[in-house]
């Protein structure tokens, strides 16, 4: 798939600086019944994630940085010992989540997170419900179909971002994570390596046509976190367990940056089996039992 890692929708952010400026007037609403906040930190590793600050990834423990770092997380549900499903329907929020979708936003628009980011960030998240201790957390990374395909111009938080956006027929970026890794080349001081994960195969008469039918590769992945407590467990989203085996500072000639959630993509293959995703289908394998981006702590 082709795609433009600095692509820009002036309207979507407009529409998000405008609603910041006035804080979202549902932002504190009341909800009706018990509602639980679930915590997450992004981490590399050990280390906290900050806009900014050199990490050594991979598995030639490449330094690099970062310069943009988000995710949707949606479909959020409870999971008790006999596998029982119980949705958590998200409190709407703002800027940050209506009541199926939420935004993860780590980055500050710090340094070198200043040309797509903002200073606004967002590690939490709230659902209606009561999650019982010992229950598993289970949601999707990704945007449900649905509505994964629109106006992004449009939309509504917080699916109003076009740096989270491919085009009408792609749909949106479930994760965006943005680093510059030391040149090989002399001309040039850093080279790029992208993770942009979405669904790919979408099939429409253009770029600017939703598609009719699924996408041939969802490339959503199924996360379930096991004995989850959220008066204790902090969800960690471990960047450098995702890219652990795999060398930043190779990239397959004539492929995108990183990887762009091309199926075919040697880098896709290797990271997308550390989201539990097979990628020739876009499937999770064993419910992406294998996913090491999230873990409880």
């Amino acid at each position: 798939m082709k795609s433009s890692s600095r692509n820009t929708a002036p309207l979507a952010m407009t529409l998000f600086l405008a609603f910041a400026a006035c804080g979202g007037e549902n932002a504190n609403a009341p909800s009706e019944g018990p509602t639980q906040t679930l915590q997450f930190a992004a981490r590399m590793g050990a280390l906290p994630f900050a806009c900014g600050t050199s990490y050594a990834l991979g598995s030639a423990a490449t330094m690099v940085q970062l310069e943009d770092y988000r995710l949707f997380v949606s479909q959020l549900r409870s999971v008790d010992a006999a596998g029982k499903e119980v949705p958590l329907p998200l409190v709407p929020a703002g800027l940050w989540q209506d009541d199926n979708v939420a935004l993860l936003d780590f980055e500050n628009g710090a340094g070198p997170c200043s040309e797509l980011g903002t200073k606004l960030t967002n590690t939490a998240v709230t659902v209606k419900g009561q999650i019982s201790a010992g229950s598993a957390l289970r949601f999707t990374l990704g945007v449900p179909a649905p509505v994964a395909h629109q106006n992004v111009g449009l939309a509504p938080p917080p699916l109003n971002l076009g740096a989270m956006f491919w085009s009408w027929q792609a749909g949106y970026k479930f994760m965006r994570v943005d680093f510059s890794t030391p040149s090989t080349d002399a001309a040039a001081a850093s080279n790029q390596w992208l993770i942009h994960l979405g669904s790919t195969g979408c099939q429409s008469a253009a770029q600017t046509v939703a598609p009719a039918v699924a996408c041939a590769l969802s490339n959503r992945v199924e996360v379930t976190l096991p004995a989850y407590d959220p008066l204790q467990n902090m969800i960690v989203v471990d960047l450098a367990a995702v890219l652990a085996n795999i060398d930043l500072q190779v990239n397959t000639p004539g492929t995108a940056p990183g990887c762009m959630s091309g199926a075919t993509d040697p880098e896709c293959q290797a990271l997308f089996a550390n989201l539990g995703l097979e990628a020739s289908t876009g499937q999770c394998v064993n419910g992406c039992a294998a996913q090491k981006l999230f873990r409880l702590e």
